[in-house]
């Protein structure tokens, strides 16, 4: 990898939870930003030395900043629990624009990136904040719709979206429409890059495939790209090394071009 500056930043929202991110800058910068979101919910990102495919990212001149939201694990249980239905509808992408405000210098472009429940958290927030305002969204993985539930299929995953929803403590129908990232789509949505893994026992590839095949219908650029001998998490060699160039290859060309930043 080359050469990084790192810090950390906490910050508190407007509950009083803590948020915490690790920024990593390389020392030659493209003017590109990636947030990247930890999957789980119950993920947290390591503060040591950043994943894989953000060395790749750093390597192409993009700044890497990896979210541990409201929410991870590594702020105990009683954050964790924040991370429901509220949260994503009515904290989420608020709290995308402060960390942007945080970190983005003028005129740097931003790109959300996440894996599995994490993908679903950048996809929601990609398509709250618009593409005047987000350059790409890229989801690994992902459920998209907690109405897609036919295609997860790991009983943990489950737990995880009926918690989201019980933790509303109504009728969930309404609530899976209001948390459904398909019914946000539409022209103005940002260049979307989504990788299905073909032997995913625990978010079926098929939810993948109806999400892209729904973003090209509501007018969305939408690229699927299909990572043959993979399961939830990328071991195969050749598929990481496919997935990682389309990655940077997707979030150069999309950073790169011209358009709003999300400094404020």
């Amino acid at each position: 990898t080359s050469s990084f500056a790192r810090r950390e930043q906490r910050w508190s929202d407007s509950d009083g939870a803590t948020n915490h991110c690790i920024v990593y800058r390389p020392n030659i910068h493209s003017g590109g930003v990636v947030f990247m979101f930890h999957g789980g919910p119950h993920g947290v990102w390591d503060a040591r030395e950043p994943t894989r495919l953000g060395g790749v990212l750093l390597n192409a001149g993009l700044t890497v900043v990896e979210a541990n939201l409201a929410g991870s694990v590594g702020f105990g249980d009683e954050a964790m629990l924040r991370l429901d239905g509220h949260y994503v509808l009515e904290k989420l992408a608020p709290c995308v624009a402060a960390l942007a405000a945080r970190v983005l210098r003028p005129r740097e472009r931003l790109a959300l990136y996440g894996e599995s429940f994490g993908a679903y958290l950048a996809m929601f927030a990609a398509l709250a904040l618009g593409s005047d305002r987000i350059a790409s969204c890229v989801g690994l993985n992902g459920f998209y719709d907690l109405d897609f539930d036919q295609h997860i299929s790991d009983a943990g995953t489950r737990a995880a979206t009926a918690a989201i929803l019980g933790s509303i403590g109504q009728d969930p129908e309404p609530w899976t429409r209001r948390l459904s990232v398909t019914r946000r789509l539409g022209p103005g949505a940002p260049p979307l890059l989504l990788g299905a893994a073909a032997r995913d026992m625990h978010v079926r590839p098929e939810n993948s495939r109806v999400f892209a095949r729904a973003a090209r219908r509501h007018g969305a650029s939408c690229t699927l790209v299909e990572l043959p001998s993979s399961d939830h998490r990328i071991f195969d060699p050749d598929d990481e090394v496919a997935w990682f160039d389309a990655v940077r290859a997707h979030v150069v060309a999309a950073t790169m071009a011209p358009g709003r930043a999300l400094t404020r």
